[in-house]
């Protein structure tokens, strides 16, 4: 696929797509903050509007959002407030859809298509959540500690781990052997985290062993929601395998 992965997601393509999984729509499409993957709100024809996700190529396997998509499935199950996946008639959650590039000028006869991953979810109403408010404090905590006593019965196998060597020292050597940083600074940036790394595991190795379950792992106010039921979660796209903290320590940051 040439250009950039969505370059061939366009308003008409992005319908185009969700009718062909088998989603009559009626023409509304509003496109969602997200910074991986492309997310549209989908009018539908005498129905409710959904949630199109596609997937950024090569960031995720199917596999490992066939994870995402079981995980959510058992929240939903345990009435844990969460948006599980829709399946289509063949009880797929993820669809592969071809879509034509747009042609170029020079080459009136286009390119060939573009392979995107697409998932279905209803959609959430909700507002942003008041983290100023104990009250709202605890009865968002009682729900993550529901999420988590799902999370611990069982594990991922193949999402990603939450750890220091992932996020801390591949994300270092990412940044290092990328064009944003300039070159000048590197060596005090490789130092700088190299540090604080070092900061990071002592903390980890005073605590001692942690138990280990399936997480939100992104668990920050914009993938909060709340309404008159109360709060709702959003966006499992960074579900992972970790500490529980992982979950409690980006909420707590926010509501201080």
């Amino acid at each position: 696929m040439s250009g950039h992965p969505f370059d061939a997601l366009r308003p008409e393509t992005v319908l185009d797509a969700v009718e062909r999984i088998g989603i009559a729509c009626d023409g509304r499409l509003f496109a969602l903050n997200s910074f991986e993957n492309r997310v549209y709100l989908v009018g539908r024809e005498g129905a409710p509007p959904l949630v199109a996700k596609f997937y950024r190529p090569g960031r995720l396997s199917d596999a490992e959002i066939l994870e995402e998509h079981a995980f959510l499935d058992e929240l939903a199950a345990e009435e844990l407030p969460v948006a599980a996946p829709i399946r289509d008639q063949q009880g797929r959650s993820l669809v592969e859809i071809a879509i034509a590039e747009r042609a170029s000028s020079e080459d009136s006869s286009g390119n060939a298509a573009a392979i995107y991953r697409v998932a279905l979810f209803p959609k959430l109403a909700g507002r942003a959540p008041e983290l100023e408010s104990a009250e709202h404090l605890e009865w968002l905590g009682r729900l993550i500690a529901r999420l988590h006593q799902v999370g611990a019965r069982g594990h991922f196998k193949k999402r990603p781990a939450l750890s220091i060597e992932r996020l801390g020292d591949a994300g270092l050597a990412a940044t290092l052997a990328g064009p944003l940083l300039p070159d000048n600074l590197k060596p005090r940036f490789a130092n700088s985290v190299a540090s604080l790394l070092e900061r990071v595991r002592a903390c980890f190795k005073a605590v001692g062993p942690l138990a280990k379950l399936r997480l939100h792992g992104d668990l920050h106010p914009g993938n909060l929601l709340w309404n008159d039921a109360g709060p709702a979660f959003v966006d499992f796209d960074d579900a992972c395998e970790g500490a529980a903290i992982q979950d409690l320590w980006i909420m707590d940051a926010a509501a201080r």
